[in-house]
């Protein structure tokens, strides 16, 4: 008997998962499956590869479409740069007149689908003018304490520059002033701050070193300089002294604020040979607790940071929430021996004109 030859066609089993978490299964023979493979293969060849065209202003109008995984190091999701704005950041000559020297130029892409064409859409691309500082800043910080919410930035400044805007405020100073709550004097209050001081801006310091500090400052805040008061540079001499007190005015005893301080940022210009300690009598767990009956005047208990030329204290005046932080009571300790000069920045929660 003649024996019938038989042909063994190998079935490949597929399965795809869809959104919905149900299976669903295909079988195919190795031609289509290889086909399959193929298919799957130039797709991702192609959209791994897609170009994003943008304009530099030199005439070159393609570069690669950066995607998630440039900037975090982390895969996209899918879908992830799908109405998304593409940004490429570089120095344009040709906007120097408008933007300034070495400033970096910002054009947006509006990637409508996941893959960004490179022609159809080139029109889509918009100058939106500089983004940032175009550069990184480090900025070492010590924590102090979270309880009122408070760091120190350790040579904040140079000398130079602290000593440029001593010599601006020198001949501007007279007596400390006090914002007087409902019910108080000038006569009542003439002892609680000793100091003498004036306000200048940025712009009335010649030398360039208020400007410098001011611009470092809302970088490490994070809050434009134009949220801050003109600094209040002052000078306490030996005996001199400011009672502990409250920065952000309390609306129950100095009535409603249209603009209110939320932070205040101290720049110790000088180093006193002793005492200028700024004190926080609150400070720390429990610390409320002392409050009731609290001794204004005394540097006994709480927080004492000293003062050191260059460095520059930051703490707020509210809870995360911009709840009023009573904890956030400090005061300016009795200067025994030198001067000490000091340049504060009080923050709002607005923009507020100087």
């Amino acid at each position: 008997m003649r024996a019938r030859a038989h042909t063994h066609t190998h079935i490949i089993i597929i399965g795809i998962i869809m959104g919905d978490g149900t299976t669903y299964r295909k079988s195919l023979s190795i031609p289509k499956a290889a086909l399959l493979a193929v298919v799957c293969f130039l797709i991702g060849f192609l959209t791994g590869g897609a170009k994003l065209d943008y304009h530099n202003g030199n005439g070159d109008t393609t570069a690669t479409m950066k995607t998630q995984k440039d900037v975090d190091g982390e895969d996209p999701s899918p879908g992830a740069l799908r109405n998304a704005r593409v940004i490429e950041i570089y120095d344009d000559e040709t906007d120097e007149e408008d933007l300034g020297e070495g400033k970096p130029v910002v054009k947006v892409k509006e990637a409508k689908n996941s893959v960004a064409s490179s022609s159809e859409d080139s029109n889509a691309i918009e100058k939106v003018g500089p983004l940032g500082d175009g550069y990184l800043t480090e900025l070492k910080f010590q924590l102090l304490s979270t309880s009122p919410r408070s760091v120190m930035y350790r040579n904040f400044a140079s000398d130079a520059d602290c000593d440029a805007i001593v010599e601006a405020a020198k001949t501007r100073l007279h007596r400390s002033g006090l914002a007087l709550k409902r019910g108080e004097t000038l006569e009542s209050t003439k002892n609680i701050r000793t100091s003498s001081g004036t306000f200048l801006a940025s712009k009335e310091e010649k030398s360039g070193a208020l400007k410098r500090v001011e611009e470092k400052m809302a970088r490490a805040t994070h809050i434009p300089a134009s949220h801050g008061e003109a600094y209040n540079v002052l000078r306490y001499e030996i005996g001199q002294k400011y009672d502990s007190h409250y920065d952000m005015f309390d609306p129950l005893q100095y009535g409603p604020q249209k603009s209110q301080r939320v932070a205040s940022f101290l720049l110790y210009l000088t180093t006193p040979d002793e005492g200028g300690e700024t004190v926080f009598p609150l400070e720390g767990e429990g610390g409320m607790k002392r409050l009731h009956g609290i001794d204004y005047t005394s540097c006994e208990v709480g927080l004492k940071v000293k003062p050191r030329k260059g460095d520059a204290l930051l703490f707020w005046s509210v809870h995360p929430n911009n709840t009023f932080d009573r904890s956030s009571l400090h005061g300016g300790c009795p200067v025994v021996s030198g001067t000490k000069f000091v340049a504060t920045k009080w923050i709002h929660d607005n923009s507020f004109a100087i």
